[in-house]
């Protein structure tokens, strides 16, 4: 495995890329009930009818928005019995969040150890809790509404149904490919395909690895990318091409991870070997304190930036590769902004 500051595949293969350019097309305000600005926002994510849903974890909250960033409703995720106690609150402190294809929500309670399942409005239809899982972190869900949580306490992620039955197990703590040490976030992608971020052993520079699974949990591949886990391990993303979106916190950017295109004039050359992977770094205008990044329906980058309590949308424009060509991309900032200029959601779009 290779440590240095480069991307690089499972054969240790460095590979670089250029400079992906991203045009910010929408911004919309972190408001709370009253107005008020959210108080720690860290998690977003965007349902299959464009809307988001924000968990505020230190308020005990999820903001749902609606696809035009106005907001819409929230709830607390503090059973009714604890609303005028003082204790035991961190446990119900929500991190990562998810809908389900009937736009019900999950959401992970790292310390409490659980995961609840609940209908728009809070109300809660199943609590994922108790062993196998210890740690609940990040989660997803793919097109079966099938539920992935990382278990950082145990170096693994499970996978439960939308009833919370567990499914089966993947990973596990050890260093074999495949294997797990201390996973942060996990996602879906293409074919219901399965990426983990980690921080694996043995290594000194706390290089990110992304790990790619099958929809079985079956090992694919994995890469180390440059992002460092520093202060702390970022989010992750990937869009409906596969290629994958690592947040680095200490540098605040975006480093996309994207299979290599195979050069057709070095196929011939047999001591020519075409690596797995490249990265490129995602530039993106007018971020002041990014925490967070997701993927939203049409492959827009959907972020989370506390610095100006704003979700900011971007979408990609153009790709400047290492030798300084540019590669423009037909679907422009002007078509992903029609489809946010929509007329808004009507009050039986938005009651549950």
């Amino acid at each position: 495995m290779k440590t240095e500051s480069d991307v690089c595949d499972s054969n240790g293969n460095d590979c670089k890329g250029g400079s992906m350019v991203m045009n910010l097309v929408q911004s919309y305000p972190l408001l709370g009930p009253v107005g008020e600005p959210l108080i720690q926002p860290t998690c977003v994510s965007v349902s299959p009818t464009g809307r988001y849903a924000i968990t505020d974890s230190k308020s005990c909250m999820i903001v749902v928005y609606t696809k035009m960033g106005l907001y819409s409703h929230h709830f607390s995720t503090l059973p009714k019995r604890l609303f005028y106690l003082y204790w035991n609150i961190a446990d119900h402190e929500p991190h990562s969040v998810a809908w389900l294809a009937d736009e019900r929500l999950v959401y992970s309670q790292p310390s409490g150890g659980a995961v609840v399942i609940c209908h728009g409005n809070g109300q809660r239809c199943g609590v994922i809790s108790g062993r196998p899982l210890y740690e609940p972190f990040g989660l997803a869900v793919n097109s079966a509404d099938q539920i992935f949580v990382v278990d950082r306490k145990k170096g693994r992620v499970l996978c439960y149904d939308c009833s919370g039955k567990l499914l089966r197990t993947i990973g596990g703590f050890g260093a074999v490919e495949g294997e797990l040490t201390l996973p942060h976030y996990v996602v879906t992608g293409p074919e219901d395909t399965i990426y983990v971020n980690n921080l694996p052993p043995g290594q000194t520079q706390n290089l990110v690895m992304i790990h790619k699974y099958s929809n079985r949990g079956a090992v694919i591949d994995s890469c180390v990318t440059s992002v460092t886990a520093e202060p702390s391990m970022g989010s992750l993303a990937v869009d409906d091409r596969g290629a994958i979106y690592q947040l680095d916190l200490k540098s605040q950017q975006i480093i996309q991870v994207r299979e290599a295109e195979t050069n057709s004039e070095n196929e011939s050359e047999s001591i020519n070997t075409t690596c797995t992977y490249q990265e490129e770094v995602v530039m993106l205008d007018g971020l002041k304190q990014l925490v967070y990044a997701a993927i939203g329906r049409t492959s827009e980058v959907v972020c989370l930036d506390i610095g100006d309590m704003t979700v900011k949308i971007y979408t990609q424009t153009s790709l400047v590769m290492e030798n300084g060509d540019t590669r423009h991309y037909m679907r422009d900032s002007r078509e992903i902004l029609n489809e946010f200029d929509s007329p808004p959601m009507s009050p039986t779009e938005t009651n549950f």
